[in-house]
């Protein structure tokens, strides 16, 4: 039984009354799905702001994409890659093989 004197749980947003904006009180609320039909029923119950998560690290003064994928190589490297097999053919280039392995 949910003894808080609002509905919804930690999904809880209120308007705050100073500022005028959307507030979640216990925090973001993040949702992951790749199911069309679940992502549909979801949405017809109430808008959702579209939020995409991105982490960076600062690397000689720059900020890139943590972990690393092809726009954190092009980044730090002054390079071009476009597609994942350009970016295979890279790493095989520069990847240094163990002698024993």
């Amino acid at each position: 039984v949910d003894k808080r004197d609002h509905i919804g749980g930690n999904c809880y947003d209120y308007i705050d009354p100073d500022a005028g904006i959307l507030v979640n009180k216990y925090g973001a609320h993040l949702f992951h799905t790749d199911l069309a039909n679940v992502y549909s029923y979801i949405t017809s119950l109430h808008p959702w702001e579209r939020y995409d998560h991105q982490v960076l690290a600062r690397v000689d003064g720059r900020l890139v994409p943590v972990p690393v994928n092809i726009n954190t190589v092009n980044a730090l490297l002054n390079l071009t890659i476009k597609s994942e097999a350009e970016m295979d053919a890279w790493l095989a280039s520069v990847q240094v093989k163990p002698a024993h392995g």
